[in-house]
């Protein structure tokens, strides 16, 4: 019977061959995944005689040799164990860490994000705080944060990714301050406060001296131009588009059409959108109380700002045809952009007239196609000197 068995494995007098004797076994029964002999094994060891530095002994022996275990059996275990040294677990904290994190490797392989978050927040961290130093700290609540932003859940994130972001600067793991600040920026972005996370997206796109991959840095500037993109049509989106579209990464980037016809103030149209809003996520293409789209209501807007380059009044009739809205909609959402400084424009409701206030609409389009000269001018140097370098 294997409980008469492990009774005479932790009965052995010498501690050394009692160690070598339970670690043979728990490794017989871990490899042939046998959770009925393994969950026996682990009820008798803590429920033992032995001394609690023993116990510890063998029960890390047990945690250290889990990964023997398939996922499912991992899970199942796993949960056993850490429910049957509950009353404990003061007395196995090193252990139950590692117990949690092998769950949640499990899970996020399984991508049960959720799940994930869950095994590792329900980690007692006060209680813990002999075996959990600032950067273990760190990366628990960074690994938690990102559980939460893929599972969809950014108001838990952002909890965990700021207690994260009270000890950061503590912190000696260069790449857990990354991620950190990688995910305060998915953070906003779920949020749709979509200029703020487009600036950090760039920022942390720039951290190549930190061994960042090449290809993990122009996925950064991706989500850069995409928010940038999203982001509310005015003058400081205007600014972000062009230091943006003068990064000579940005043209070999998929989304690099649209980028520049932005930084041009051409009128986007419905084709250009569409192609756009293919590689969008679920919770870009959200619907706005407007009843529209993020993407939709940043191209409006976007559209109202080049048509004031062309114009300088338009009835409401007029630009609602243009923006293919209704002249109230075209009135309202000119409205919203005057009201919040992001556009200058007079608005006469009796006439239904719209007066744009720009600035030298000549000297703006100028100014554009010097920058677009002297890009393509650099593009033609780098090219020369690939070929004779």
């Amino acid at each position: 019977m294997a409980g008469d068995k492990i009774k005479d494995l932790l009965s052995i007098q010498d501690q050394n061959t009692r160690q070598n004797a339970c670690r043979a076994y728990i490794q017989e029964i871990f490899k042939a995944q046998n959770l009925q002999a393994s969950r026996l094994f682990l009820t008798q060891l803590i429920s033992s005689e032995l001394t609690l530095a023993n116990t510890r002994q063998l029960f890390s022996i047990f945690v250290e040799n889990m990964n023997l275990l398939n996922n499912n059996s991992m899970l199942d275990l796993g949960s056993y164990a850490l429910e049957t040294i509950s009353p404990k677990s003061t007395s196995f904290e090193e252990e139950e860490l590692k117990i949690r994190d092998q769950i949640y490797d499990v899970h996020c392989a399984k991508r049960d994000y959720l799940s994930a978050a869950r095994i590792l927040s329900a980690i007692n961290f006060d209680a813990f705080s002999r075996v959990l130093t600032v950067d273990h700290k760190c990366d628990k609540y960074i690994k938690i944060a990102e559980c939460y932003l893929e599972f969809g859940e950014s108001a838990y994130a952002e909890q965990y990714n700021s207690r994260a972001g009270a000890l950061i600067e503590n912190c000696n793991d260069i790449s857990a301050k990354l991620r950190y600040k990688v995910c305060h920026a998915r953070i906003l972005d779920s949020k749709k406060e979509f200029l703020q996370a487009a600036r950090n997206y760039y920022i942390l796109s720039q951290e190549g001296k930190y061994g960042v991959m090449e290809s993990d840095l122009l996925q950064l500037l991706q989500c850069a131009i995409t928010c940038a993109i999203l982001a509310k049509a005015g003058p400081q989106r205007s600014r972000l588009l062009a230091t943006l579209y003068q990064d000579e990464r940005s043209s070999h980037l998929e989304n690099y059409d649209i980028l520049e016809k932005l930084f041009m103030q051409r009128i986007i149209k419905k084709p250009d959108m569409e192609k756009f809003s293919e590689k969008l996520q679920d919770h870009h293409k959200a619907l706005l109380s407007s009843g529209r789209t993020v993407l939709e209501t940043a191209m409006i807007e976007h559209n109202i700002i080049a048509i004031s380059k062309l114009y300088t009044n338009l009835t409401f009739n007029e630009l609602g045809d243009v923006l293919q809205v209704s002249a109230i909609q075209a009135e309202k959402y000119l409205a919203d952009m005057v009201q919040e400084g992001r556009i200058k424009a007079s608005l006469d409701q009796r006439s239904g007239i719209a007066e744009f206030e720009g600035e030298n609409e000549g000297l703006n389009e100028w100014e554009n196609q010097i920058n677009l000269l002297c890009k393509s001018v650099e593009d033609v140097v780098r090219e020369i000197q690939s070929v004779y370098s």
